[in-house]
């Protein structure tokens, strides 16, 4: 099998061949399988203005693939207070914008249709909130190829982020596997 995909202005191929066909990929979703960072930026630049916080596009071209929680206080805003007003409000525009402008990275579809027909796991380990990721799965359909319980989303591992392994280890629990054959994120 070989697809090629294109992701932030470039391209790259995957090719799986009889020598190294994973028995289970774990992905990123944000980047690396959807487009989604514009709904992002906007879900910040609108709670932003919302609550009196002065966030451009410029800065948030800086920290995109970042959560806000992580961001928020390179801007200054340190208190508990105003970051849980944020992070509650973001979570609630977020899905609502998500929904309406996540897409698929083109082959993305079609790739995961051909892993998923031979044989190989598919899971997902997302910074996304619960209700972004379901935003997602009603605008794309995307548990055709990966079950609802192998999406870990970032209220699943709070407050720690991918990087840390706890994502992915939750993950390869949920796949009832020791370990993911190949991880793939942006």
């Amino acid at each position: 099998m070989k697809r090629s995909l294109h992701s932030h202005g470039g391209s790259f191929f995957v090719e799986c061949s009889a020598m190294f066909k994973p028995r289970s990929i774990g992905f990123d979703a944000d980047g690396t399988l959807i487009r989604t960072q514009h709904a992002f930026d906007q879900t910040s630049l609108a709670v932003g203005r919302e609550q009196g916080i002065h966030i451009t596009q410029e800065f948030l071209n800086t920290v995109a693939g970042m959560a806000p929680l992580e961001w928020l206080p390179m801007m200054g805003v340190t208190e508990e207070p105003r970051i849980t007003r944020f992070r509650d409000r973001y979570r609630v525009l977020a899905p609502e914008i998500i929904e309406a402008e996540a897409k698929w990275i083109p082959g993305v579809p079609e790739m995961l249709e051909d892993l998923a027909t031979d044989g190989v796991l598919l899971g997902i380990a997302t910074k996304a909130g619960r209700q972004t990721v379901a935003a997602v799965e009603r605008k794309l359909h995307w548990q055709e190829f990966f079950y609802t319980d192998w999406i870990v989303n970032g209220e699943d591992v709070l407050p720690r982020y991918k990087p840390d392994p706890l994502c992915l280890k939750i993950l390869e629990i949920r796949m009832g596997i020791e370990k993911l054959g190949s991880y793939s994120g942006d």
